[in-house]
């Protein structure tokens, strides 16, 4: 199944532009040469996509659609959630000054704020080309793209909210907020991914609609879980606790400010001097997460993020009759937290 991801993938984001590619993007033709300066600006965003990622979207996407009894063409909708993901990423680093991302430099450090921003926007609207393709109806077309078009909003009004809290310091936004957020930020893709795989399926929209609304609550317990790994074994391709560096109000800093103001001023505090240093001295950074993991704060957010994931697991057994693909949906969702 990753295989044939890989190859959906490189076809709307091929090794080169072409004349077949740029005519299926753009409606025109064009010259060699102009391919060529395309490419310039397409390797970034390439290069990010095959530096690796856990490619979980499309899997729900492709999983989704065998568990409901569908065929396999689901797997030409899989770059229209993995290739705006990546775009994502490249758009966040620059927001919150990241360095790394998978292991090597940010895109931003490495190609220039000008193009990673022009290849993290074009990353949002490529893989929509594959409406152009016959082997959906027009009713079918429509039901993508009004998802696509929503999920995209309510990714950004994430993104949105999670830089207006982590760019005020002292505000502290409340656990009900929290979850609003992270739906938006990290669950509409996943609920982009079942909602494409169970209409490629070909299943009634109530249907569609309750796979859309289990996946919504796994992407919130996937990022609560990567919340915990930030501050414990650490997020591969990324530095240990750059999420404190970065002020960012997750559940454990949630968790812990509510402990009371003493403590909550205490934290913020804490944050604006381990910010201040950054990665040159991490001292504040190491006793900031001492002071997290040692105060059960960071446990009780594990706890949050393992009973959301069995919940998502229960209402998928209920949803999906039993066969392969809901074993490995299943499994799937076991992954998104491993201890190391």
């Amino acid at each position: 199944r990753l295989e044939r991801i890989e190859q959906e993938i490189k076809k709307v984001f091929p090794d080169k532009a072409d004349k077949y590619w740029f005519e299926d993007i753009t409606g025109r033709d064009s010259g060699p040469s102009l391919y060529q300066q395309i490419d310039s600006f397409l390797y970034p965003g390439r290069e990010l996509i095959f530096r690796g990622g856990k490619r979980w979207r499309p899997l729900v996407l492709v999983l989704c659609c065998e568990a409901a009894g569908g065929s396999d063409r689901a797997y030409g909708l899989t770059p229209l959630v993995e290739i705006p993901h990546n775009g994502s990423l490249i758009i966040d680093d620059i927001e919150d000054q990241a360095t790394e991302r998978r292991g090597f430099p940010a895109v931003h450090l490495k190609y220039g704020v000008d193009t990673a921003i022009n290849t993290g926007n074009f990353m949002y609207f490529l893989p929509t080309c594959i409406l152009n393709r016959p082997e959906f109806s027009d009713t079918e077309k429509l039901l993508i793209t009004s998802g696509f078009m929503e999920d995209m909003r309510r990714l950004h009004i994430g993104q949105g909210l999670d830089i207006k809290w982590h760019n005020d310091n002292d505000y502290l936004p409340s656990e009900e907020d929290y979850v609003l957020m992270t739906r938006f930020k990290t669950g509409s893709l996943a609920r982009m991914a079942a909602r494409f795989g169970t209409i490629a399926a070909e299943k009634p929209l109530a249907f569609i609609n309750k796979a859309t609304d289990i996946w919504d609550m796994a992407g919130v317990a996937f990022q609560i879980l990567d919340d915990v790994k930030n501050l414990t074994t650490g997020n591969p391709g990324k530095v240990k606790g750059d999420d404190i560096l970065e002020g960012k109000k997750s559940l454990p800093v949630i968790y812990f400010c509510s402990r009371g103001e003493k403590e909550k001023k205490e934290l913020l505090t804490l944050f604006k001097k381990a910010a201040e240093h950054n990665k040159d001295n991490n001292s504040y950074l190491e006793y900031i997460i001492n002071i997290m993991v040692s105060s059960g704060v960071v446990a009780a957010a594990e706890q949050k993020g393992l009973a959301l994931l069995k919940k998502s697991k229960r209402d998928l057994t209920e949803l999906f009759d039993k066969s392969e693909a809901m074993d490995l949906l299943l499994e799937l969702i076991d992954s998104f937290f491993q201890k190391k």
